[in-house]
């Protein structure tokens, strides 16, 4: 998430700043493209953690067992410290917190790039199974997870040759009929893998519909669909937060994503984020606090940190997500 600018170390700062009360200085016209860049990640972030207020409320009271985690999302970098021309901050490192997921993808999307890239005639593939209930998905989930690892086994000791690839485990829900999908998405070096494990799956899982389950040629989108998530939050413009929970907790300790055969394998955990330069908040030392109403983070003197704007659009949308689901 770096951002170096450091060919403008001379840029008088303290114009580059906005206060809640000021407009931009005429004279950072020519500044205008990079100062945006330094701001570009900071409104990226204010963006997703302003979602997670809109949502997090309804997940800590539940009194699920872990209210103590959803307690750490509301606390996700809250505050911003400045030293100097650079920025830190606290992240939660919980896998339904839409900042630290952003940040997640692109480690694991920068990870990944590399040893995907190798695999000779990629295919992405989907394999399903039908939809469970609450009391039996966990329990599902586990059983997915060894007979995929039993089928790719089998077909190695057949082909005498190891089968390259990355698996991730996804779940979303029907809150229509209230109950689960579990599935998997996997990028898998050649058709003919693909074509044999989708043939064992549905041995495997003999009710699952031979349709549902699917084969294409991995494309250039295929890593930002594989990485971008690994339920959907929102179902039909809504949120509900106790199936939400059940799929938390269906999911918590057990990994999302498993690559077999690449020679480097990165930690879908945020186990360092890296200091965040930036040059549109001057050098000096400062702390900035998040402000749900700003959408912001702000110092004590006004001073905005993303000078994030939101639309009026997206504004009634995270309203909308506020109210709790009948």
């Amino acid at each position: 998430m770096n951002i170096s600018l450091d060919t403008l170390a001379q840029l008088d700062h303290n114009k580059s700043k906005k206060t809640l009360h000021s407009s931009n200085s005429k004279g950072l016209d020519n500044y205008k493209k990079p100062l945006e860049l330094s701001k570009e990640p900071f409104r990226k972030r204010a963006r997703s953690k302003a979602f997670m207020d809109s949502i997090i409320y309804q997940l800590i009271d539940l009194k699920s067992p872990l209210k103590d985690s959803y307690w750490s999302t509301y606390h996700c970098t809250n505050v911003i410290l400045q030293e100097g021309n650079t920025t830190r901050s606290k992240y939660c490192k919980q896998r339904w917190c839409k900042t630290c997921n952003n940040i997640r993808t692109a480690n694991l999307m920068n990870g990944y790039r590399e040893p995907l890239s190798k695999l000779i005639n990629p295919q992405f593939v989907t394999l399903t199974i039908p939809n469970v209930k609450e009391q039996r998905l966990k329990q599902t989930i586990e059983g997915m997870q060894l007979n995929f690892v039993a089928i790719k086994r089998s077909i190695e000791r057949e082909s005498k040759s190891k089968i390259k690839g990355l698996r991730k485990v996804e779940c979303t829900i029907n809150a229509t009929r209230n109950d689960y999908h579990p599935h998997y998405h996997l990028i898998i070096e050649g058709k003919e893998n693909a074509e044999r494990i989708v043939s064992e799956w549905l041995k495997k899982y003999p009710k699952a519909v031979r349709k549902c389950q699917d084969i294409q040629k991995a494309k250039d989108g295929t890593m930002q669909e594989m990485f971008k998530y690994f339920t959907k939050l929102i179902t039909k413009e809504t949120f509900q937060p106790k199936q939400m929970d059940i799929v938390f907790r269906a999911m918590k300790g057990k990994r999302v994503f498993q690559a077999f055969g690449l020679k480097k394998q990165v930690s879908e955990d945020i186990e360092k984020i890296e200091v965040q330069k930036t040059i549109h908040l001057g050098f000096e030392n400062e702390i900035y606090v998040w402000n749900k109403y700003v959408m912001d983070w702000v110092s004590s003197q006004g001073v905005v940190v993303a000078d994030y704007n939101p639309s009026k659009k997206y504004i009634d949308y995270l309203d909308k997500l506020k109210n709790k689901p009948k």
